[in-house]
């Protein structure tokens, strides 16, 4: 197993005590910010749903359906966004971008439904279906206002400079007097104007909250995996970083840098399998059989992570990457432990994996 080879030897050669605690440090960052993004999404996912329950509500108004149905969701949204959830729960808010994107309703639409408000109803069954849907949405927008502002006060340390003032300023303005203002037109009925300003503020919320995500979202503070100790991002690796796996040592290094032979035409020959270019890197440097299939596999495994890794987060929010969740969860049947959380328990699983296999795999 390559990959469990690769993961031992990573363990063993590059992590110390040091090294490990500083890696936990910032996962501890990581995890905090993982946390925080959680909750501006949930905010914003409800924030979104909030117009489109108001918007469903009053297409079964018009059609001479009750609203009540959609009242009711109005309500326990409320609550839901008040809800302190354990990690478990939040951890369904991680990808959200397909639920948010069917949540948002165009501004043309809204629009046209706004318009048709503008228009007093004739009955007074209609007017109080109209008014009641009218307060439950202002309440849902005022509950998630209130929860972004405390959620403000919790991150708002993290942030500096002028992301900050501009989050700063735009809260400032949702309160400010020229916003709770309602300008009322007495040629349109007062629903009218007061839904205006409800959705008007429902946006700047929105807009606040994205702001927010899209900050923390830089500030993760995780880099690598875990596991296999590989940056996400991936990165293109030096001759000293693969000849190191290689466990070939600085004599050897030393014969590769005069003999100018870098990197890329490693990569080359590998991906081209090209005996000739292999013969010249053998008589230039002198390497041995078990010298040349360890730079192979040290070169195979570099190749691979040159190139961005797809993550997983685990419940407890630290990430690995996809690679190494998929092969502890084959191995361990789903129960993974945290490389950072339960270090030990996890060295211990990869002790206990290496020494299933050859010798010279993990040596």
């Amino acid at each position: 197993n390559s990959w469990l080879s690769r993961v031992y030897r990573n363990q063993h050669s590059k992590i110390t005590p040091e090294i490990r605690a500083k890696m936990k440090q910032k996962a501890a960052k990581s995890v905090m910010t993982q946390k925080r993004t959680r909750k501006a999404k949930k905010l914003a996912l409800f924030n979104a749903r909030a117009q489109r329950v108001w918007r469903d509500g009053y297409s079964a108004i018009s059609e001479g359906r009750t609203a009540k149905e959609q009242n009711a969701m109005l309500s326990s949204m409320q609550r839901q966004v008040e809800e302190e959830e354990d990690d478990e729960a939040m951890a369904v808010y991680d990808n959200i971008e397909t639920e948010l994107k069917n949540e948002v309703v165009q501004d043309s639409e809204i629009q046209k439904f706004l318009n048709k408000l503008k228009i007093e109803p004739k009955s007074d069954e209609e007017t109080k279906e109209k008014f009641g849907l009218y307060e439950n949405f202002l309440q849902t927008v005022e509950t998630v206002r209130k929860e972004t502002f405390k959620f403000w006060l919790e991150v708002e340390g993290d942030f500096e400079g002028n992301g900050k003032r501009n989050i700063q300023k735009m809260l400032k303005a949702i309160d400010g007097h020229d916003n709770l203002a309602i300008d009322f037109d007495a040629r349109t009925w007062f629903v009218y104007n007061m839904t205006v300003k409800a959705v008007s503020n429902r946006d700047k919320l929105t807009a606040i909250l994205q702001n927010i995500e899209k900050k923390l979202e830089l500030m993760k503070g995780q880099e690598e995996c875990p596991i296999c100790l590989d940056p996400f991002t991936g990165h293109v690796p030096s001759l000293a970083s693969v000849l190191t796996d290689a466990r070939l040592g600085e004599p050897v290094q030393k014969k590769f840098e005069e003999a100018k032979i870098n990197v890329e035409e490693l990569f080359e020959a590998m991906k081209k399998d090209d005996v000739e270019k292999w013969n010249k890197v053998v008589t230039t440097t002198g390497l041995k059989p078990g010298h040349v299939l360890r730079l192979k596999r040290a070169l195979a495994d570099a190749q691979e992570r040159s190139a961005p890794k797809p993550t997983h987060t685990l419940q407890c929010c630290h990430q690995v990457c996809q690679e190494c969740w998929d092969h502890c969860k084959q191995a361990n049947r789903n129960n993974v432990k945290c490389p950072l959380c339960r270090a030990d328990d996890f060295l211990a699983y990869i002790a206990q994996e290496a020494n299933q296999l050859p010798e010279e795999e993990v040596a």
